[in-house]
């Protein structure tokens, strides 16, 4: 199934890329660079699971310059900086993560993960204002956070429900009251 994002498509069946009406010369191993990070926007993809998508067990090849060379060509193919990335993020340690929105449809509304990172930022505070918040409320009142109001949160952050520190929190409290 095609992924589009911002001006491009994507097809990692046959690994072309597409921005408007130009084909952009994308090799085997790079495509299946942005077929990875391109499946799961925002998420970190390791350099292992890099390795280990790339190349069979037991290959023995200079890893990290091949990776390094696969990003590279990825981010030539889509005119991206890895000092000022708009497409593809390096996490030093970590990996890379894509930050661009991704859909199956051409016509989405493109709003870039980095964009919205700072909103999520700004989330994230007003999150734990209410944690804190309702904290100081359960101490006065009794009361503990309500369930939906986590759910709200996390889907406000767009982040799995395990990771919504709220979340978290809501269960550690019920589990230990």
């Amino acid at each position: 199934m095609m992924r589009h994002f911002h001006d491009f498509s994507f097809d990692p069946a046959s690994y072309e890329l597409r921005q408007k009406d130009r084909t952009i010369s994308l090799q085997r191993q790079p495509g299946r660079v942005l077929d990875l990070l391109t499946r799961e926007p925002g998420v970190v993809v390791t350099r292992e699971a890099l390795r280990q998508e790339l190349w069979a067990p037991g290959t023995h090849v200079d890893f990290d310059r091949c990776i390094n060379f696969y990003v590279r060509q990825v981010r030539r193919a889509l005119d991206d900086s890895a000092t000022t990335p708009r497409y593809v993020e390096t996490l030093p340690g970590l990996g890379y993560r894509f930050v661009e929105v991704v859909g199956n449809d051409p016509g989405h509304v493109t709003r870039t993960a980095r964009g919205s990172r700072v909103d999520r930022r700004l989330l994230a505070a007003a999150c734990l204002g209410l944690l804190f918040g309702g904290l100081a409320a359960d101490l006065v009142a009794g009361s503990s956070l309500d369930r939906a109001a986590a759910r709200a949160v996390h889907g406000a952050l767009g982040i799995e429900a395990e990771d919504c520190l709220i979340h978290r929190f809501h269960h550690w409290k019920r589990g230990s009251s």
